[in-house]
């Protein structure tokens, strides 16, 4: 296969998808299971959410330090190489008894799942600027559906073989798509070549300068940071206060299936031009899903209805962001402009799952729904401002 100006085939879409499914899969896998995996590592409920937090600071560890490497090394093979490392140590979280390396093992899998950032930049260099909305949209759909499917797999899995075989299975196949990126990517050589690492990362910060890139990238953090809040503190609340099975979680978790096929739609409308109206559409669409929890009583529909719109408007806030910013960037900075804004979507993700079970644990549901409600009130306020 030729270099980046052959083309997007459906096949190395596909495989793209595939292989960004399962990283990104890796850093969901905790949330309906962080009962299990904190008895049987020894952390308690409020702490639970550290297991996650961790591979969501891994996640942004990566994104500053190692996915940048994608404007200066062939995609092909770095997305090849962290795929693997991420199946790896997928191996040995399933292996391990000890919290802290399990943690370690976490974070060490968000560095390697930022090869779905390098690949949204491959998959939109190649699709060429005239489809970079649809192939983002393509795009999301598939991150989006290893997001929204991550969770009841975990959840059944460890129902039927323990939460060990979940990172087992995960390293496997993440292993295998490794090796699937190597052998059937088509190459792509570095959009600028010529710097060194520590001149590579020291040049994102001048960047922070680029226009757009703090103001939108804000909306969309404050975005991921209700999505996560609500995925750690609901399947716990489930749980704990209305004693559901972990079968009747995972059935709860398939609301997030909703978000795929969302995604294609809202790639369509960026193409059109129209993220300026996404972008307060879907946070009102957000609001609305907090003021339900807040303000009903805490049974299944409610959280049900709060989840399907939550999920996908969360997630369309996150491409029309990313969207607006990558068709502006130049192609030798895309990759570096890329990292720093979801760098700071998964700083938002790290904060609300850390702060959700406190706060459930501390003062109840109530007080998670209500600080959901002014987060999103302030959100929706100034994307109406910014338009």
């Amino acid at each position: 296969m030729k270099e980046a100006d052959s083309g997007l085939g459906a096949g190395a879409l596909l495989l793209m998808i595939a292989a960004a499914c399962l990283l990104l899969a890796n850093l969901y896998y905790p949330q309906p299971i962080l009962g299990e995996v904190a008895r049987a590592l020894g952390l308690a409920e409020a702490g639970a959410g550290g297991v996650v937090t961790a591979g969501q600071l891994g996640y942004i560890a990566g994104l500053l330090l190692v996915a940048p490497l994608g404007d200066m090394r062939e995609n092909r093979r770095l997305c090849a190489a962290m795929t693997a490392g991420a199946g790896l140590c997928a191996l040995a979280a399933a292996g391990t008894g000890s919290a802290s390396l399990f943690l370690l093992l976490m974070a060490l899998m968000g560095v390697f799942a930022t090869a779905t950032q390098v690949l949204v930049v491959f998959a939109t260099a190649l699709s060429g600027p005239a489809r970079s909305g649809r192939t983002l949209g393509i795009m999301a759909c598939g991150l989006f559906l290893g997001i929204a499917l991550s969770r009841p797999v975990a959840s059944l899995v460890a129902g039927l073989a323990g939460w060990r075989a979940v990172y087992l299975g995960s390293g496997v196949a993440l292993l295998a798509a490794g090796l699937c990126l190597y052998r059937f990517l088509p190459g792509r050589p570095p959009a600028q070549s010529g710097l060194g690492w520590r001149a590579l990362v020291a040049s994102m910060w001048p960047l922070l300068r680029f226009p757009l890139l703090l103001r939108r990238s804000l909306l969309s953090c404050g975005a991921f940071f209700s999505f996560s809040m609500f995925w750690s503190t609901v399947p716990l609340f489930l749980a704990g206060h209305l004693h559901m099975a972990q079968g009747r979680i995972t059935a709860f978790a398939l609301a997030g299936l909703v978000t795929p096929p969302c995604m294609l739609l809202v790639g369509k409308l960026l193409d059109r031009g129209r993220a300026r109206q996404v972008v307060p559409a879907a946070l009102g669409c957000a609001l609305l899903a907090w003021a339900l929890l807040a303000g009903t009583p805490a049974w299944l529909g409610v959280f049900l209805a709060s989840a399907l719109l939550l999920d996908p408007s969360s997630s369309a806030v996150t491409v029309s962001v990313q969207q607006q910013i990558l068709s502006g960037a130049p192609a030798q900075v895309r990759g570096r402009l890329n990292s720093m804004n979801i760098s700071m979507n998964f700083l938002g993700g790290a904060a609300g799952v850390a702060l959700g079970p406190y706060v459930l644990t501390r003062w109840g549901l109530a007080a998670v729904a209500l600080d959901g409600v002014l987060l999103l009130t302030c959100l929706f306020w100034c994307a109406l401002k910014s338009r």
